[in-house]
């Protein structure tokens, strides 16, 4: 798992995060205030897109995770609460790049989604 994230997360390189052409051109050099509070720490863009590079592979196995559930909860037509929690995140997950707005506050919304269905993991295992 770890090997396959660390191949697909090199995708970060060609995609690094930058604000859109309409913020920039607007006076706005950041994405949210994470990014900001990155640019003050490490002084070169580099080591910003290196952190931010660390924290994308730390979060593709989470990511591999829900596509694998949700594709094993498809396949034996298990359409249970986990299942939509799962869609709803990769969903939202694949729309929020195409948004030309910074994305951080709207980012929000899925952390008590992605919260519920860790927690919801973390039953499962308990009982078996």
């Amino acid at each position: 798992m770890l090997i396959s994230s660390f191949i697909f997360s090199c995708v970060y390189w060609f995609f690094p995060v930058a604000p859109s052409r309409v913020a920039f051109e607007s006076g706005i050099y950041t994405v949210g205030f994470f990014h900001r509070f990155l640019k003050l720490v490490f002084k070169e863009e580099f080591l910003v897109n290196s952190a931010l590079f660390v924290l994308f592979f730390l979060g593709v196995p989470i990511v591999f995770y829900f596509l694998k559930d949700l594709y094993l909860k498809w396949k034996h037509n298990d359409f249970d609460f986990r299942f939509f929690l799962n869609l709803t995140i990769l969903a939202f997950l694949i729309i929020m790049p195409f948004s030309y707005l910074a994305w951080e506050k709207y980012f929000l919304p899925l952390i008590p989604l992605v919260s519920i269905r860790i927690l919801l993991t973390r039953a499962q295992i308990n009982e078996t």
